[in-house]
């Protein structure tokens, strides 16, 4: 057994991954189901692809929260396609950076994840600077949302409500449970008047 493929098979036990899953990344990366009869070129390839290439284990913590965080922030502005699962996630990780589970993302391929993100974040109207703390980031994203349903062409019914949002962010009275419910109030109703505006095309 070569050394590549020894250190497939404990990167397969370290990640846990499922035979289902093992089988399917294998022939994604190589074309065939099965390890045996592989180059080491591929293998390693294969390595890669599980987030191994550098003896890491997967990322936790801060390089997947950021990523659920951004897509998160355009769910909120109606700018995500459908509910933002982890599959869904996953998929559009797999799609930037070749890696297919978000916590095997290293800080080398987590970079062109976050920047197709904010780049998807600043077509909607909401560009975050790279180091923000939540508190700021929250009130960025509520400001964005106000801009964003007055666009989509907000009801008499938004306008005093946007008011009011504008004055608070504005003072800073928001404590964080309220901001946050403001914004998941915010997100409904865009995504409410793009399927409105939508239906009327």
């Amino acid at each position: 057994m070569s050394n590549a493929l020894k250190r497939l098979q404990i990167l397969r036990r370290e990640r846990q991954l499922e035979e289902v899953d093992y089988r399917a990344l294998l022939t994604r990366v190589t074309g065939q189901d099965s390890a045996r009869g592989l180059s080491d070129a591929q293998l390693l390839r294969v390595i890669d692809a599980i987030g191994g290439g550098d003896g890491r284990s997967p990322a936790e913590g801060a390089v997947p929260a950021k990523v659920r965080a951004l897509v998160w922030d355009l769910y909120q502005l109606g700018a995500w396609e459908g509910h933002p699962t982890e599959r869904a996630i996953a998929a559009f990780v797999r799609r930037q950076a070749g890696v297919d589970d978000l916590r095997w993302l290293t800080p080398e391929r987590v970079s062109p994840v976050v920047e197709a993100l904010r780049g998807m974040l600043v077509r909607a109207g909401l560009d975050l600077p790279s180091r923000v703390q939540p508190k700021r980031a929250e009130l960025l994203l509520l400001a964005a949302q106000v801009r964003r349903i007055e666009a989509l062409g907000a009801a008499d019914e938004d306008s005093v409500r946007l008011v009011r949002i504008n004055a608070a962010i504005e003072i800073g009275i928001l404590d964080q449970a309220e901001r946050r419910r403001m914004i998941a109030e915010n997100g409904a109703r865009i995504r409410a008047l793009a399927v409105s505006r939508a239906s009327d095309v």
